[in-house]
């Protein structure tokens, strides 16, 4: 079988943008103390690199678990999607958080 390269989009069912602001806020509004001393610009900085960092940990492994022990875990398999007579190889990518402790 060839591996073809797709688009996301033409494999997600559903497409939802969630701004880092969004983040800031729902982390603010869960506890404010946790981005006490950092501005909006700041926060969002961080929470982008708290994700970019997640993101190369998930590029850099094809199948497996990575775990992040105060965070949780997220698994990785390989699978296929079918599209009518296509099928095209897709990365499963579950994240379960641990539970907060606040």
């Amino acid at each position: 079988m060839e591996d073809k390269k797709v688009e996301l989009s033409e494999v997600v069912v559903e497409d939802k943008k969630v701004e880092l602001s969004e983040f800031v806020d729902r982390i603010r509004g869960s506890n404010p103390r946790l981005l006490s001393g950092l501005d909006d610009k700041q926060a969002s900085l961080l929470v982008h690199r708290v994700l970019a960092i997640v993101s190369e940990e998930i590029d850099g492994l094809d199948e497996g678990v990575l775990r992040f022990p105060a965070i949780g875990k997220i698994t990785l398999r390989k699978g296929e999607h079918k599209r009518g007579s296509e099928v095209f190889r897709v990365k499963r990518v579950v994240l379960r958080p641990r539970p907060i402790d606040e």
